[in-house]
């Protein structure tokens, strides 16, 4: 999956790999750096559980190993 493929700070549809049917949220984390991956049953960061990756790079490659096909929603 491409940077150019993942949209940062709005929710999306895991379509494809592992969790396939959970929601995805990517939030920078101003602080720190570095940036949060969300993963939710539903449209909600408090429902679910959070990975961090330090570069866009890292979001990337998240993805790609968790076989990821997202749909990002309106």
């Amino acid at each position: 999956m491409e940077n150019s493929e993942i949209i940062i700070g709005k929710w999306g549809k895991i379509l494809a790999g592992k969790n396939a049917g959970m929601f995805v949220f990517v939030q920078g984390d101003a602080p720190e750096g570095g940036f949060f991956i969300f993963q939710s049953p539903e449209r909600l960061i408090e429902k679910g559980f959070d990975n961090w990756v330090e570069t866009l790079d890292g979001i990337s490659k998240f993805f790609q190993f968790a076989g990821w096909e997202i749909e990002w929603l309106p």
